[in-house]
């Protein structure tokens, strides 16, 4: 018999918290959150792992400060699935159960039952030297855990090979597809607790991480993603960084894998990233000076039912975005000459 899905936040609303003044983001199991820079994109990322964080700790765990960014005394952040919601407030300093009938304090007794399934996030925010760096074996009785910008990769890949060796075989297998030049995984030790990261090449040369190009080490990187601990929430900035064209939609097929058992919010500006998701997995944020940050998802922006038939989904929004407040997309401005050209499939000069 097959298991459920396990629930996932499909609203977040943010209220008082960074360039947030009260904003509502409707949310699927893979979604991209787009749009100009200073939009908003990392503080929703940031608002959504402090209470999912603080869901983890426990109902009596008290935070003064968990973001630099919780600084109004009126600070209120709802992660909500179904009818029930985890809120940070700052001014209770602690998170509240609430439903749409009632509010109060959460009931210790639902940290170890699926009544509140939103618990625990993971940013990411991969750093090449991070990666690179050797790490520390992990005992077999220890979960497996990446570091936010990618630390102890070594290790948990060591760890991998003996846990899963079908699993560590895999990946192989599917780097060798994507890079040719490369025969396999090489996890030199540097003394009796400590390994390093390197690749064979098809000719035997065996290279150290420092000569590996950046976006072989984030695809090794997120080829590891299915095989660590997981958790409730996987926060991603820029999941393209680094990485060849080609290998973008390999990257999303696999974090569209993870989704399943993980839900995964990522702060992209690639259309490569948006051209391999569906509509309603994508939210547009924008930045009004008098309103703070604004959502409007994908498939809810202007004349979108026309466009989608000439634009990629990705094409869509970077022939539209203007880089400021993506006015073509998000605003009901009338429609003038060249905007029906434009709608037609001929790009405005």
């Amino acid at each position: 018999m097959t298991e459920p899905d396990p629930p996932f936040v499909e609203t977040v609303r943010i209220q008082n918290f960074g360039c947030a003044r009260d904003v509502t983001l409707e949310l699927s199991r893979l979604h991209a959150l787009i749009g100009p820079n200073d939009s908003g994109k990392s503080t929703v990322l940031h608002a959504i792992r402090i209470v999912a964080e603080l869901a983890r700790m426990g109902p009596n765990f008290h935070m003064d400060r968990p973001d630099r960014r919780v600084l109004h005394p009126s600070t209120m952040i709802s992660l909500q699935w179904g009818t029930t919601a985890i809120t940070y407030s700052s001014a209770e300093g602690r998170r509240l159960l609430s439903t749409p009938q009632s509010s109060s304090q959460i009931d210790p007794a639902m940290a170890a039952t699926s009544a509140a399934p939103v618990y625990g996030a993971h940013l990411i925010r991969w750093d090449p030297d991070a990666i690179r760096r050797s790490s520390e074996l992990i005992p077999e009785t220890d979960v497996l855990t990446l570091g936010e910008r990618g630390e102890r990769l070594p290790a948990v890949y060591d760890s991998l090979l003996s846990r899963d060796r079908d699993a560590f075989v895999a990946i192989e297998g599917e780097l060798r597809m994507l890079f040719p030049t490369v025969r396999g995984i090489w996890l030199p030790a540097l003394n009796s607790s400590e390994k390093a990261l390197g690749v064979v090449l098809a000719d035997g040369t065996k290279v150290h991480a420092d000569e590996m190009s950046e976006g072989l080490l984030y695809w090794l990187a997120f080829a590891i993603l299915p095989h660590v601990s997981p958790t409730a929430i996987l926060l991603i900035e820029e999941p393209e960084n680094g990485l060849h064209p080609a290998r973008i939609a390999d990257v999303v097929k696999v974090l569209r894998q993870i989704s399943r058992r993980t839900q995964v919010i990522l702060a992209t500006h690639s259309p490569l990233v948006i051209n391999e998701l569906a509509p309603t997995e994508v939210t547009i944020l924008t930045r009004d000076p008098d309103r703070g940050t604004q959502a409007t998802r994908l498939d809810r922006t202007k004349n979108f039912q026309q466009r989608q038939q000439v634009y990629a989904l990705g094409e869509l929004w970077l022939s539209y975005a203007d880089g400021i407040d993506e006015a073509a997309l998000v605003k009901g401005a009338d429609r003038g000459e060249g905007d029906e050209q434009h709608d037609q499939g001929v790009p405005r000069r």
